[in-house]
């Protein structure tokens, strides 16, 4: 009873039709657009969309917007017309003209009383600049002023637009059609007084004009021959024309755009089909075939193309949500809905719409026992036409009541597949294969004579009344499709597969996560057709290794990216149609899509040490845009940035970009979007910078190349190095010059500080030598020699006395070295005046060896003196108890001389304590004062000068003998000291 209910819920709805709507991209202030009312549009050399706003001047890349403004040197931001030059950006503007080129703007501002009149068109005309205004008439550009140029009358000051064939100026105005050869003549072409003009464009011979009110005209350009072009009635209030790459004329009327071709309208665009506001300005062509519309409130327009169309709610299709496409015999489509049903469409574009008790229809097949068959959310359901059959349930032997997909085999039998597996139809009767362990079935496909499930839980063959797994692959699988080369394809949300030769093997053709998502597989026209969640991909050429891979996306018109499951038909015409989040899609291979070419990739700049730099100082050749050809770097700006733009208007999102440094790198960098590129503290040598962009479709733009070097430092190169070494070699020279000087100063400052305490020691013992005791006491005894009448005594005392002043004041000025027999004659003078003087109380002899030259021997003056008297004084005198004896004995061993002076005196103990007992102020400073001449000698000179003693001497039977000091002096070089 409940089944028969269900089956009376079928409800039957009728409607006119629905429409077809194209996709157009838009772009406004949301996405950086500086004003929503695009006047005129142009694209330079490098790729760039320039879009003239009333609110400023934008360049486009595709994705981001940069805006220029009255900041940037403009004129003003009320932009009305925009065009290029030999590279120059000219820009109209309400008020006068803007020039942009790569040194900066330059600007012409018209008369105060014309300041809101609006340029509407900049073109060159025989090398003169001619600016056309829509109420002040026609300007020519010269020096720093905007000239005008003489028109007819004040009527035609009006001028909406210009062209310029076969060297023939024509002007299109409110009253009419001028022309001139020489901009001092013009004449109105006959036929056109009072047409108000609104555009002109030009092909071959022959001239385009648009009026406002009458509609499309062509004129001869030769003959000046004009008639109406009288392709519609509707075609009379024109404002914009153009003809695009294919010679199609494209018309801007109140009613939308139209498209002209031979004549014929094969094209409108209007709200109705997706057009987003049909009020238009502007239209242009880009180099790579895209169509722009420039509107007059809702921004930059870019019309995808016909390639894709689609269908939703808002062009009268009952629901968005489309989940099964199928066509019948008679041409007539099915359309399965997740929400809303069934709905038909006849050729004549009627549709009829049918609601079920469970209205999503998740798959259908056509034609089958003469019946139409729909697998809903609850039930097969049978339809012959219009009418309702019956419904299948899981009791009726149907894989349960969730029917997901069909595989007819011929006009009377079929594969069912549900959410309980797979059930056979034949002969009017249901019958379930077994090992329907496999939950919902989502797919078959048959290749030959096998016929393959895609499940939930892996790949599955149909052998007989029963199902085996194939391989071991057990994710779930969503779609099937096979190739011509009998090929199975699989498709699964880990990615897509294929199984050949009984096995199954990865075919990776996109890295995004969302593209391994797949939805649904068709094969068609030689090609794979791959629904995913980032849109639709199509494989073409299978025969290689490597198939071709074109992606379509939003930008080439599909209007949601995500694609719903298994909703994929190819059509009779080739045509594939698939269900997305946001309407039913149609795909026809067969319409353009604009030229599928490559994108762009500029070079924005160059920084140095992260810095711009003025180029000149490093290269001599510059690009057309004044970037470096080459760069020679100094080792201080081995910091370089590249900063890139990609140009992609039509397919940007999914741009990426690679780039390597040779010389460093020998490999790409993997995909990325980063556009700025730097390279630090590099190294001295040869480097070559590439660098290139890669769309979503896998289309190389155009490589860039930048060779540079980076010079090493000069302290790096042989040149300083050489200099360095030789640098450093003088240094060291120098510096041991310097201090050997230093040295040689301070010695020779120690030599005659030395000198200086000699000269003064040798006139200390100068002065001991000749102390008041001694000179005293000889005068004493001189005396007495007198007054006792010893004439003899006294005149040889005297004579002595006489010569050894003599000898000492000789010394004196012949410096610090005697010869050995001059101070030996010293030497006896003073002794034999001693011995006089105390009476014989000693005797004395100087023994020197025969071998030694006395005259050729070099000694320190009164070097010997002051011991000879040491021995006098604290030997020989303080012994009163026998006479005393003092030797000197001079001897040589190679270069050593040996002085020994040898007394039998008291010895050096007694002479000690009797020293405190010595009465008088004489101290005896002479062997102190010889001490440090010898330690002074032994500095200045290399020679060795040695005092042994004084020590006592000693009998065997330890009683004291008297007393001996030895003095040693190296005879090499003294004299050099002298």
């Amino acid at each position: 009873m409940i089944r028969f209910l269900l089956f009376l819920l079928f409800v039957v709805f009728s409607f006119a039709g629905f429409s077809q709507r194209y996709t157009f991209l838009t772009y406004s202030t949301a996405q950086g657009l500086p004003q929503s009312q695009v006047t005129s549009i142009a694209q330079d050399d490098r790729g760039y969309l320039w879009v003239g706003t009333l609110g400023g001047l934008s360049k486009f890349n595709g994705k981001d917007f940069e805006t220029f403004t009255t900041d940037d040197g403009l004129l003003n931001n009320r932009i009305t017309f925009i065009t290029f030059i030999h590279g120059d950006l000219w820009i109209g503007h309400e008020g006068g003209v803007s020039k942009m080129t790569k040194n900066g703007v330059k600007k012409w501002a018209f008369e105060l009383d014309e300041r809101k009149t609006k340029v509407s068109d900049i073109l060159e005309f025989k090398g003169q600049i001619i600016v056309a205004s829509n109420g002040a008439g026609l300007f020519k550009v010269v020096g720093e002023k905007l000239s005008s140029v003489g028109l007819i009358n004040q009527e035609y000051l009006r001028i909406r637009d210009l062209e310029v064939n076969h060297g023939v100026l024509f002007a299109g105005t409110g009253s009419g059609l001028l022309h001139s050869q020489d901009l001092k003549n013009f004449t109105v072409i006959e036929n056109t007084e009072g047409l108000s003009f609104s555009s002109i464009r030009k092909r071959k011979n022959e001239l385009f004009a648009t009026t406002f009110k009458d509609g499309l005209y062509k004129i001869n350009s030769n003959n000046q021959e004009i008639y109406r072009i009288d392709a519609s009635d509707s075609l009379n209030t024109l404002r914009f024309c153009f003809f695009d790459s294919n010679d199609r004329l494209w018309l801007n009327t109140y009613q939308g755009i139209w498209r002209l071709n031979q004549g014929e309208v094969e094209l409108k665009l209007k709200e109705s089909n997706g057009l987003p506001m049909e009020s238009i300005q502007t239209m242009f062509e880009d180099k790579d075939g895209n169509i722009w519309f420039g509107s007059e409130g809702k921004g930059l327009m870019r019309f995808t193309g016909e390639r894709f169309v689609y269908y939703n709610e808002s062009s009268g299709l009952q629901s968005d949500l489309i989940l099964s496409v199928n066509q019948d015999r008679n041409g007539v489509f099915w359309y399965g809905t997740y929400d809303k049903g069934l709905i038909n469409m006849a050729p004549n574009g009627d549709i009829t719409n049918f609601q079920f008790d469970n209205n999503t229809i998740w798959a259908s097949m056509m034609d089958v026992d003469g019946k139409n068959w729909f697998g809903t959310g609850s039930g097969l359901v049978a339809m012959k036409g219009s009418k309702k059959l019956g419904v299948y349930y899981y009791e009726d032997g149907t894989p349960g009541d969730k029917i997901t997909a069909f595989l007819k085999l011929n006009s009377t039998t079929f594969y069912v597949g549900g959410s309980e597996g797979v059930s056979k139809y034949s002969n009017g009767k249901f019958q379930r294969l077994k090992g329907n362990q496999i939950e919902t079935v989502r797919n078959f496909c048959k290749i030959g004579r096998k016929i393959y499930c895609a499940t939930d839980k892996g790949l599955y063959l149909i052998q007989g009344d029963k199902l085996v797994l194939v391989g071991s692959f057990m994710s779930t699988i969503y779609s099937l499709a096979s190739d011509h080369l009998g090929r199975l394809w699989i498709g699964t949300e880990e990615g897509l597969f294929i199984y050949e030769d009984q096995k199954i093997r990865n075919y990776s053709f996109s890295t995004n996560p969302a593209s391994n998502f797949i939805n649904f597989l068709v094969f068609a026209n030689n090609q794979l057709y791959v629904g995913t969640n980032n849109g639709l991909f199509v494989l073409s050429s299978m025969e290689k290794k490597d198939p071709d891979i074109v992606k379509y996306g939003i930008g080439e018109g599909v209007v949601n990216l995500e694609t719903n499951l298994n909703s994929g038909f190819a059509d009779k015409k080739g045509h594939l149609w698939f269900g997305t989040a946001s309407g039913l899609v149609c795909f026809r291979p067969n319409k353009e899509l604009g030229v599928e070419s490559p994108p762009k990739l500029v070079l924005k700049n160059i920084l140095l040490n992260y810095q711009k730099v003025d180029f000149t100082a490093y290269t001599e050749e510059f690009d057309q845009d004044g970037f470096p050809l080459s760069l020679e770097l100094p080792y201080s700006k081995n910091n370089i940035s590249f900063e890139l733009d990609g140009i992609a208007l039509a397919n940007y999102p999914g741009l990426k970009f690679q780039y390597r440094l040779e010389g460093i790198e020998n490999e790409w960098s993997p995909l990325n979007n980063n556009t700025n590129i730097t390279y630090s503290a590099l190294s001295a040598g040869t480097y070559i910078f590439h660098a290139r962009s890669i769309d979503a479709r896998g289309k190389i733009s155009q490589e860039i190349r930048i060779p540079f070097v980076v010079k090493p430092a000069f302290y790096l190169t042989w040149w300083f190095i050489s200099l360095c070494v030789i640098l450093l070699a003088l240094i060291v020279i120098g510096l041991f010059q310097i201090r050997l000087r230093r040295e040689r100063e301070a010695n020779e400052k120690e030599r005659l500080e030395f000198k200086s305490r000699l000269l003064s020691l040798e006139q200390r013992s100068l002065n001991a030598s000749m102390n008041r005791h001694f000179i005293f006491n000889s005068l004493n005894s001189i005396q007495y020699f007198i007054n006792t009448q010893d004439k003899l005594s006294a005149n040889r005392f005297l004579t002595n006395f006489a010569k050894l002043i003599r000898k000492n004041l000789d010394s004196s000025e012949e410096g610090n070295m005697v010869t050995l027999a001059q101070e030996l004659e010293r030497l006896d003078l003073y002794l034999s005046l001693e011995s006089m003087r105390f009476k014989d109380r000693f005797t004395y002899e100087i023994v020197c060896n025969p071998s030694i030259d006395q005259e050729s021997v070099i000694i320190p003056a009164m070097i010997l003196q002051p011991f000879v008297e040491n021995s006098i004084i604290h030997g020989i005198l303080p012994n009163e108890d026998q006479k005393g004896l003092i030797t000197i004995n001079i001897d040589q061993v190679d270069n050593e001389m040996t002085v020994c002076i040898t007394d039998n005196g008291i010895g050096i103990e007694e002479s000690k304590q009797g020293k405190t007992d010595m009465d008088g102020d004489h101290r005896s400073q002479g062997m102190e004062i010889t001490s440090k001449r010898i330690e002074l000698l032994n500095k200045l000179s290399d020679q060795k000068f040695e005092i042994i003693g004084p020590f006592q001497l000693e009998d065997e039977y330890r009683l004291i003998k008297g007393t001996r000091v030895i003095l040693k002096i190296e005879q090499e070089n003294l004299d050099d000291w002298n």
